[in-house]
């Protein structure tokens, strides 16, 4: 099966600088979840030169662009798609648009805790230097039982 994928992102000079981290949010029709998804990650104290932060919003009819600018403190890069494309597509496009070292891949509905980047950012220093993929641990929310439950191992 042949599959398009969107091209890695260029750097056009040696000398143009990238942020360490490219967050890129999903949304479609749930501004309550992209808000607080958004707190978390700008809360995480990551100055804008380190860490940019693309929202891709799957919803043609949104109108999140001014809300979103000012939940993130203009550190957000809104793109709203013309048609609903589905998730992953959506995902794609915005991996295009990323000019991060590192991308995290967040939907809206998921929670960063404290430190997340600061801590990752240290594993990935202290790996080889041939690692090109880094992943975490997770828990689930339960919101019918107002609390947190250890997630089930994939393997």
């Amino acid at each position: 099966m042949n599959r398009a994928y969107p091209p890695l992102p260029t750097v056009t000079s040696a000398t143009e600088a990238r942020p360490f981290w490219s967050v890129i949010i999903t949304s479609y029709k749930r501004a309550d979840l992209l808000k607080h998804c958004l707190d978390k990650v700008i809360n995480q104290n990551i100055a804008p030169d380190r860490m940019e932060i693309l929202i891709a919003d799957d919803d043609p009819q949104s109108e999140f662009g001014a809300r979103v600018a000012e939940w993130s403190q203009g550190r957000a890069l809104y793109t709203r798609n013309p048609h609903n494309i589905g998730t992953f597509p959506s995902m794609n496009a915005a991996i295009s648009r990323s000019r991060g070292e590192w991308v995290h891949i967040v939907a809206d509905d998921d929670w960063v805790g404290p430190d997340f980047y600061a801590v990752m950012e240290n594993a990935i220093a202290a790996a080889p230097q041939e690692i090109g993929v880094a992943v975490s641990h997770h828990v689930n929310y339960r919101e019918e039982k107002n609390s947190f439950e250890p997630a089930i191992p994939l393997a």
